[in-house]
């Protein structure tokens, strides 16, 4: 490394002048560390995310999450259980079109938490 990551200045052996402040700014960066990496480094890189730019949440991570929740709303689909993709979407846009009800708004919330879990721990 060119700096150290807690005092946020260059160090001898990175070959530039020590003592130098050092930040890293980085536009949409993609995700290309793992969370030690960036715990380490979390006082040096600042990130600047414009939006919803999909290149800075694109990572193994975040594509082994959709995957795993694409298959949940698929098996829930398949299942005939009225819990899969087209329930969940049909009843959040009848909310957006001002049709639905609370009950509507609050089985749909309850059912991204059971997907999130679901992410989190997928048996």
């Amino acid at each position: 490394m060119w700096a150290d990551p807690e005092t946020c200045k260059t160090v001898k052996s990175g070959g530039l002048p020590a003592g130098r402040s050092v930040r890293v700014y980085a536009f949409a960066p993609p995700c290309l560390t793992d969370t030690v990496l960036a715990r380490i480094t979390y006082k040096l890189v600042v990130s600047v995310i414009y939006s919803n730019d999909i290149v800075s949440r694109l990572s193994h991570g975040s594509l082994r999450d959709l995957k795993t929740a694409s298959l949940w709303l698929c098996e829930a689909e398949e299942n005939g259980s009225g819990e899969g993709w087209s329930a969940i979407t049909e009843r959040a846009q009848q909310w957006k079109d001002g049709k639905g009800t609370q009950e509507d708004m609050d089985w749909v919330r309850s059912s991204v938490i059971d997907l999130y879990r679901f992410i989190a721990d997928p048996l």
